[in-house]
């Protein structure tokens, strides 16, 4: 198969007892694999990957790799060998543990097994991950998983989420963000010759307060794009803290009046330039008042006073879902002075 540059098989097949005489592994050119239905028992057990298909497959040529329905404790087996990766898409990742010993799966002795023991797999070439979790009360596990067994120098884009719940209202996932665990990933992933984590867009779909999401944009002074879709009324019911919000906005602010190196204060997001804000199912809770207070102050069209500030000047902010009609929608007007300036803006209800 000379010219085979594109595969798309189910896991089932790479599992099975093939003879190795293939002529997939005569593919010179075979870069783009995609794999289906890879997590098919419950409760999860692991996989045998011994098999002589997988184990003489052309892992090392795949530079864009797609997956759907595994376990997260599955994805380190295919990884691993992926070493010229450039590319990762996987759509609904498992992360629960159904196994009838044991529905926690932070206990579980496959997942204290990758967590505590096995090192973490260093994928040089790995520029973007788009990473679609199902909708599991230890989403916490997953993305700890992640973090924890991942090391990607060369990464700038990463997209995490979460899909929507099944129909009726179920216990939702434990809201919490594994800072230390990302810390350290990002550690692991800054290039030693600049001494940064060269991250520069960032999606987020997921079920997070403002105070973690703000932890982790302080680990990413290169992100130049953001996008966050706030989580469904599912995951927060009418008492919870809304992740956009005003406490979240003013987190984001510049202050032009005490920040620079020659005042040592550390930024948040120094580099950003697009910023889009996407809504849950409900009206917007954030204050028009604070939105513009933060894009003013990253609004610095002045090259010089930009530089002496140590930021990048705003070019695009997009507010999708806000809900406001009325006089509640001429809150916006700050904006559209703006935009009359230069500043890209859209607001769509």
């Amino acid at each position: 198969m000379p010219c085979l540059e594109y595969l798309r098989l189910p896991a089932g097949v790479l599992m099975e007892g093939w003879s190795p005489a293939l002529p997939i592994y005569q593919a010179p050119r075979l870069c783009h694999l995609e794999i289906n239905s890879a997590q098919t028992m419950s409760p999860h057990l692991p996989r045998d990957f011994g098999s002589p298909v997988f184990q003489q497959f052309p892992w090392t040529q795949i530079t864009t790799f797609e997956l759907s329905k595994l376990h997260v404790l599955d994805l380190w087996k295919l990884l691993d060998r992926c070493n010229h990766l450039s590319e990762l898409t996987v759509c609904e990742v498992e992360c629960s543990n159904s196994s009838l010993l044991s529905s926690n799966l932070a206990a579980s002795r496959h997942y204290l097994d990758l967590v505590n023991r096995q090192e973490p797999i260093t994928l040089p070439c790995l520029s973007s991950i788009d990473i679609q979790f199902e909708y599991s009360v230890e989403l916490d596990c997953g993305l700890t998983v992640l973090f924890s067994k991942l090391t990607a120098p060369a990464l700038r884009h990463l997209t995490v989420s979460i899909s929507d719940p099944p129909n009726g209202k179920i216990q939702e996932p434990r809201m919490t963000w594994p800072l230390d665990v990302f810390n350290s990933f990002v550690a692991r992933s800054t290039v030693h010759n600049s001494g940064l984590f060269t991250l520069s867009s960032l999606c987020i779909k997921l079920p997070i307060t403002a105070f973690n999401l703000l932890s982790v944009l302080d680990c990413l002074s290169c992100l130049t794009e953001l996008e966050i879709t706030e989580h469904s009324d599912a995951y927060t019911p009418d008492s919870e803290e809304r992740l956009i919000c005003d406490e979240f906005l003013y987190g984001l602010c510049i202050s032009q009046t005490n920040v620079g190196p020659l005042f040592g204060a550390e930024l948040r997001l120094p580099r950003l330039l697009h910023l889009c804000l996407r809504m849950g199912c409900r009206r917007a809770t954030f204050t028009t008042e604070a939105l513009h207070e933060m894009v003013r102050s990253r609004w610095i069209p002045d090259p010089t006073c930009a530089s002496a500030l140590g930021v990048a000047c705003l070019h695009s902010i997009k507010v999708v879902g806000d809900g406001r009609e009325g006089e509640q929608a001429l809150g916006y007007e700050p904006l559209r002075e703006l935009e009359r300036l230069g500043l890209q803006v859209e607001i769509i209800p």
